[in-house]
């Protein structure tokens, strides 16, 4: 879907891409007022790549300060 929105030149999608099916987690939650997907993986090349993914989606869409976001670049598996 991220191709179809954003083009095939989308910051870290190429290195996202990558990624085998099990190196990066995904987990979707409903909420009242959206939708929450909460990424993660254990392969610090993954990690780093869906922080600039993440920051680069957030500041292109116009939703730039993301809850609980920041926060995550201090860990090394989210």
């Amino acid at each position: 879907m991220t191709e179809r929105m954003d083009g095939f030149t989308m910051h870290g999608l190429t290195r996202l891409k990558l990624a085998k099916p099990d190196e990066i987690k995904l987990e979707y939650r409903a909420l009242e007022n959206g939708e929450r997907i909460h990424y993660s993986s254990e392969y610090p090349q993954f990690v780093s790549v869906l922080h600039e993914w993440v920051d680069t989606q957030a500041n292109e869409h116009g939703n730039g300060d993301i809850p609980g976001h920041k926060q995550h670049h201090l860990s090394n598996s989210e």
